[in-house]
């Protein structure tokens, strides 16, 4: 027979399960091996973040796995994502990505290096097959145009890309 004792227990460890599903008990973490579990709108997640609090493993309820590193500003330097995509990236020291590097599942490799602006505005594209692309921003830091290597600019409204001949 249950009692209200036990409707009580009960009902408390069903409330600390849906708040920690929802993120709204802080989950505490005792070292560096701790996985935690999470639901998001994309799904469930077991994860494991270093003890700056940068998430350096999650796996996905498919058993998917990706890895994550980060460099002493905890900027990410290194994803392996859940579908086998590796990514190098290194950066400026306002934290903009300078470099790229994707290596895909096939074995695919592209290079990517990016130059900023005062205001950290990318302004220089290049990649390893030599394309590059210039950008343009009004006095708002907002990007209004950019040329390719093959000398066509492209202006940009309201984020449609629009080829100016």
């Amino acid at each position: 027979m249950i009692d209200k004792k036990d409707i009580i227990i009960i009902g408390l460890f069903i409330l600390i399960a849906i708040s920690i599903c929802f993120n709204k008990i802080p989950q505490k973490k005792n070292s560096e091996s701790d996985l935690l579990y999470r639901v998001t709108e994309e799904g469930q997640f077991w994860e494991r973040f270093d003890n700056n609090d940068n998430k350096i493993y999650s796996r996905n309820a498919d058993g998917e796995e990706a890895w994550y590193e980060y460099d002493k500003n905890r900027n990410m330097t290194y994803v392996k994502n859940f579908i086998g995509y590796e990514q190098w990236l290194k950066y400026d020291k306002n934290k903009n990505i300078t470099y790229l590097k994707t290596i895909a599942p096939t074995g695919e490799e592209t290079e990517v290096w990016q130059k900023y602006d005062k205001n950290n505005n990318c302004i220089y594209t290049i990649n390893d097959n030599g394309e590059e692309r210039w950008y343009k921003y009004d006095e708002n830091n907002k990007a209004i145009s950019y040329k390719n290597s093959d000398g066509k600019e492209y202006l940009i409204k309201d984020a449609v890309v629009v080829i100016r001949e």
